[in-house]
């Protein structure tokens, strides 16, 4: 089973920018099906993920996802190489103290 954490970063990343389009629950529904996707297809673990979709380019992915499949979209773009060359430019040497504030 894929082990989805909940974003720590509400206002901004890709939760944040989902928010301010989408309800609550569809939003949850979104946060979910990105993780999920990018956890399958990465394999990297759910902290990492959760990093990247809570940061700008996070923000930037959900731009994208706006009005259309969450899952979809990200498969396209994991295919054109754009999510693994952002997702190594993520900070993950910073605690999440650091990271979130």
């Amino acid at each position: 089973m894929t082990r989805v954490l909940e974003t720590k970063n509400e206002a901004w990343g890709f939760y944040g920018t989902t928010k301010m389009e989408y309800p609550e629950d569809q939003t949850n529904k979104r946060w979910e099906e990105a993780s999920k996707t990018l956890l399958n297809l990465s394999n990297l673990p759910p902290e990492v993920i959760r990093r990247f979709l809570d940061s700008k380019y996070g923000r930037h992915l959900a731009d994208a996802c706006y009005k259309n499949d969450v899952e979809k979209t990200i498969r396209e773009w994991w295919q054109k190489g754009w999510i693994q060359k952002e997702i190594k430019l993520v900070d993950y040497k910073k605690s999440d103290e650091e990271f979130y504030n």
